[in-house]
Protein backbone atom coordinates (compact mmCIF):
# COMPACT_ATOMS: atom_id res chain seq x y z
CA UNK A 1 0.00 0.00 0.00
CA UNK A 2 1.12 3.55 -0.70
CA UNK A 3 -0.16 6.80 0.71
CA UNK A 4 -1.45 9.57 -1.54
CA UNK A 5 -1.89 13.07 -0.16
CA UNK A 6 -4.41 14.91 -2.31
CA UNK A 7 -5.30 18.58 -2.75
CA UNK A 8 -8.12 19.76 -4.99
CA UNK A 9 -9.25 23.33 -5.49
CA UNK A 10 -12.61 22.56 -3.84
CA UNK A 11 -14.94 19.74 -2.79
CA UNK A 12 -16.52 19.45 -6.24
CA UNK A 13 -13.14 18.88 -7.90
CA UNK A 14 -12.16 16.29 -5.28
CA UNK A 15 -15.42 14.39 -5.81
CA UNK A 16 -14.87 14.48 -9.59
CA UNK A 17 -11.49 12.78 -9.21
CA UNK A 18 -12.77 10.31 -6.61
CA UNK A 19 -15.54 9.35 -9.04
CA UNK A 20 -12.98 8.78 -11.79
CA UNK A 21 -11.04 6.56 -9.38
CA UNK A 22 -14.17 4.53 -8.58
CA UNK A 23 -14.25 5.75 -4.97
CA UNK A 24 -17.84 7.04 -4.89
CA UNK A 25 -20.91 4.88 -4.31
CA UNK A 26 -24.05 5.01 -6.48
CA UNK A 27 -25.30 8.03 -4.52
CA UNK A 28 -22.05 9.97 -5.02
CA UNK A 29 -20.85 9.41 -1.45
CA UNK A 30 -17.14 8.67 -0.91
CA UNK A 31 -16.43 5.00 -0.10
CA UNK A 32 -14.13 5.06 2.91
CA UNK A 33 -12.61 1.59 2.54
CA UNK A 34 -12.38 -1.60 0.52
CA UNK A 35 -9.88 -4.43 0.24
CA UNK A 36 -7.74 -2.17 -1.95
CA UNK A 37 -8.08 1.30 -0.46
CA UNK A 38 -8.75 3.50 2.54
CA UNK A 39 -10.02 7.05 2.05
CA UNK A 40 -9.93 9.95 4.50
CA UNK A 41 -11.73 13.03 3.17
CA UNK A 42 -10.31 15.85 5.27
CA UNK A 43 -11.68 18.97 3.63
CA UNK A 44 -10.12 22.31 4.50
CA UNK A 45 -6.95 22.25 6.59
CA UNK A 46 -6.05 25.12 8.91
CA UNK A 47 -2.84 26.60 10.23
CA UNK A 48 -2.19 25.77 13.87
CA UNK A 49 -2.85 29.21 15.35
CA UNK A 50 -1.88 30.06 18.90
CA UNK A 51 -4.28 29.74 21.84
CA UNK A 52 -3.88 31.80 25.01
CA UNK A 53 -5.29 29.51 27.73
CA UNK A 54 -5.16 32.22 30.38
CA UNK A 55 -7.15 34.71 28.31
CA UNK A 56 -9.22 31.93 26.73
CA UNK A 57 -8.73 33.55 23.35
CA UNK A 58 -6.68 33.15 20.19
CA UNK A 59 -3.40 35.05 20.08
CA UNK A 60 -3.10 34.04 16.44
CA UNK A 61 -6.27 32.83 14.69
CA UNK A 62 -6.04 29.61 12.67
CA UNK A 63 -6.34 30.34 8.96
CA UNK A 64 -7.53 28.06 6.16
CA UNK A 65 -4.86 26.54 3.96
CA UNK A 66 -5.24 26.43 0.21
CA UNK A 67 -7.41 23.65 -1.25
CA UNK A 68 -9.67 20.78 -0.21
CA UNK A 69 -7.76 17.74 1.05
CA UNK A 70 -8.00 13.95 1.26
CA UNK A 71 -5.65 11.06 1.96
CA UNK A 72 -5.83 7.70 0.20
CA UNK A 73 -3.95 4.52 1.07
CA UNK A 74 -4.07 2.01 -1.80
CA UNK A 75 -2.34 -0.72 -3.74
CA UNK A 76 -4.59 -0.31 -6.80
CA UNK A 77 -2.76 1.12 -9.86
CA UNK A 78 -6.06 2.32 -11.35
CA UNK A 79 -6.81 4.43 -8.27
CA UNK A 80 -3.25 5.76 -8.17
CA UNK A 81 -3.42 6.76 -11.83
CA UNK A 82 -6.83 8.43 -11.51
CA UNK A 83 -5.72 10.56 -8.54
CA UNK A 84 -2.21 11.44 -9.73
CA UNK A 85 -3.18 14.96 -10.86
CA UNK A 86 -4.22 15.89 -7.29
CA UNK A 87 -1.23 14.31 -5.56
CA UNK A 88 0.99 16.59 -3.45
CA UNK A 89 4.13 15.77 -1.50
CA UNK A 90 4.07 17.62 1.83
CA UNK A 91 7.29 17.57 3.86
CA UNK A 92 5.28 17.22 7.06
CA UNK A 93 1.68 16.12 6.40
CA UNK A 94 -0.94 17.59 8.74
CA UNK A 95 -2.82 14.27 8.89
CA UNK A 96 -1.42 10.78 8.34
CA UNK A 97 -2.52 7.16 8.67
CA UNK A 98 -1.92 5.41 11.95
CA UNK A 99 0.83 2.83 11.57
Amino acid sequence: MIDLYLRATDKAELLEYLAAAGLLDADGVPVQASHHHALDVIGVLYTRGEWDAEAEAWKVEPEPKEGYHANVRTDDPTIISALKALQIFPKTPDRVWLE
